[in-house]
């Protein structure tokens, strides 16, 4: 508010004053300001996506701890059975000296991370094959796993320690042929790449969880031809000659093939392992409830 000073308006040294000339001429448009209290809601913005779910842990087995990794390893028998458990790990370098001699289809470029044979004899093993973290995935080479036999059953259970199938890791090339005999394979849950089957006589069997995982294009002549995981997304139809992923090629010439993953009974011991502490529940309950029952009645 302005005050006005009082003059003498009858005096002549002083003009007339209007009141209204006096007041200050304010402008038409006032900026506002407004101050947020304590209690005012904060501002709209958006909010972050929600980050995806955690993935599952692999229930397949860890590696044995009685067993020492080891690389390059091969076993070769003229007759009698393979079993056993192995680790394998990529990056040790195992002096030229401790190596077998290459097979006539083997460069030191490309020899062998696994290798069991047997002329006469069935095989009946566990591979682990241990992961590079560090190693980036276009540099990191794929662990060759070969084994054969002439005359017997094979059971190859392959594991990674990868703990999912988004979790970087080594890649598996598996040759596996029996010329007589039956065959039980496990790969990893996490397996992507290439599968190609040749029996001659004999019948393939898949998990349904297997199944559900493998896209077959062709099967002719005893020759089926599959891609395991995610094929539309892999980048393996781009450039099937350089693709440097998973792939396995299981031969028998007579004998049938039975394929899954590796953590499947693993997964199904823990279903039977819950039914059977459900059932277990059920029955301590109902025994509670008649002993109670015998008791209140006496």
């Amino acid at each position: 508010m302005i005050i006005v000073p009082e003059f003498d308006l009858k005096d002549p040294g002083h003009a007339s004053l209007d009141a209204k000339a006096v007041e200050p001429q304010l402008p038409s448009v006032v900026n506002r300001v407004e101050i947020p209290y304590a209690d005012d809601p904060p501002p709209a913005y958006n909010a972050p996506a929600s980050p995806p779910p955690p993935l599952s842990p692999s229930l397949a087995p860890p590696p044995p701890l009685d067993v020492r990794p080891t690389n390059h390893f091969s076993l070769s028998k003229p007759d009698g059975r393979i079993r056993g458990s192995y680790v394998i790990d990529p990056s040790l370098k195992i002096p030229a000296q401790m190596l077998a001699p290459l097979e006539k289809d083997e460069t030191e470029k490309t020899r062998r991370n696994l290798s069991l044979h047997t002329h006469d004899g069935s095989i009946d093993a566990n591979v682990w094959v241990l992961s590079d973290d560090g190693a980036d995935c276009k540099c990191r080479g794929r662990v060759r796993v070969n084994v054969r036999t002439e005359d017997g059953n094979v059971g190859l259970r392959l594991h990674s320690t990868a703990p999912n199938a988004y979790t970087p890791r080594t890649p598996i090339q598996l040759s596996l042929r029996t010329a007589d005999g039956h065959i039980s394979l496990a790969l990893p849950r996490s397996f992507t790449g290439p599968l190609t089957i040749r029996l001659a006589d004999g019948r393939k069997r898949f998990s349904p969880a297997f199944s559900a995982a493998t896209t077959v294009f062709s099967e002719s002549h005893g020759v089926s031809r599959c891609f395991v995981g995610d094929f539309a997304n892999s980048g393996w139809a781009d450039a099937p000659g350089d693709w440097t992923g998973d792939e396995a090629e299981v031969v028998s010439d007579d004998g049938g093939l039975r394929i899954e993953f590796d953590d499947e009974k693993r997964e199904k011991e823990i279903c039977r392992e819950e039914e059977r502490s459900e059932n277990g529940k059920g029955k301590g309950k109902g025994k509670a409830k008649g002993l109670f029952g015998r008791l209140m009645s006496t």
